[in-house]
């Protein structure tokens, strides 16, 4: 299933913040350029984001980075038994609302941070979405310079909670992460472009410019796992992305992501998602299509 692009509307303002009380909250598979930071109220269903998936319901705060395709499906049976609205507030803003450097400031670091993190997607714990729901309803409908104020306040607040999770998986959002430094660049990229053959320890320690031993400890200590867990997670990742896109077979889309035979990436698919590639597959099809 292939996301359709939004269209964000050009606002009066450097960036958007609304207020939505849809009977029903149905978002289809979508993208779009700008960051989401979206509150739903008074909604249960079922989450999309990159390539995780999973129920939600009460309230969900999430920060969606830039091209992330994601959806919500609302559980209508729930809803209806709830009696209650929908309630959404969402702001959309560039990564450059407030000019191309304000980001590298070494006072905004933590909020850059957590903009790079957010091109994974990230979900607040309920606690943090209920503190944050006056803030972001003032947003919706502050003016002037007072949007930018408190549209930076939130952000710096997030950039600040613990209990947060990534949802996309590292291969979905190839190079996603932030590296730390060059030589962590070189194996990440060296990882994007070779991961759909077979990678040898040595030649990405070589990568490194370390030897295998050391290398297996860096690794570990800046990703906090070890490399061919990594690895896996980015061929996993790439493979929900081409099952989601619905264009290859199973066995087409396990050979074009590094595992050599189906049963192989049948196994290894199921010990990553908890579900065979087909009903993984199943979970992105469109009724009827």
């Amino acid at each position: 299933m292939t996301p359709r692009y939004h269209q964000i509307p050009n606002l009066a303002g450097s960036f958007s913040a609304l207020e939505k009380h849809p009977p029903l909250f149905e978002a289809p598979w979508h993208c779009h350029r700008e960051y989401e930071l979206v509150l739903i109220l008074n909604c249960h269903g079922k989450r999309f984001v990159g390539d995780h998936h999973a129920d939600f319901g009460a309230a969900e705060l999430l920060l969606i980075g830039p091209d992330l395709p994601h959806h919500w499906k609302s559980d209508l049976e729930a809803d209806e038994l709830n009696r209650l609205d929908a309630r959404v507030l969402v702001a959309h803003f560039s990564e450059r609302f407030l000019g191309k450097s304000f980001f590298e400031m070494p006072e905004a670091q933590p909020v850059k941070e957590l903009l790079e993190r957010a091109k994974r997607g990230l979900l607040f714990n309920p606690a943090v979405a209920l503190h944050y729901r006056q803030p972001l309803l003032e947003l919706v409908y502050a003016e002037g310079f007072d949007r930018i104020v408190l549209l930076l306040s939130i952000l710096n607040g997030l950039s600040k909670a613990r209990e947060c999770t990534t949802l996309a998986s590292n291969g979905f959002v190839a190079g996603s992460a932030s590296p730390q430094k060059d030589r962590m660049r070189q194996v990440l990229d060296y990882v994007t472009n070779h991961f759909q053959g077979d990678i040898a320890l040595e030649d990405v320690a070589g990568v490194a410019n370390m030897a295998v031993p050391a290398f297996c400890r860096y690794f570990k200590q800046h990703k906090g796992k070890t490399f061919y867990h990594f690895l896996r997670e980015v061929r996993i990742g790439h493979a929900c992305r081409l099952l989601i896109a619905d264009r290859l077979p199973v066995a087409r889309i396990g050979h074009a992501c590094g595992f050599n035979n189906l049963s192989n990436f049948n196994r290894q698919f199921k010990e990553v998602t908890g579900m065979q590639p087909l009903a993984y597959k199943k979970q992105y099809t469109l009724p009827g299509s």
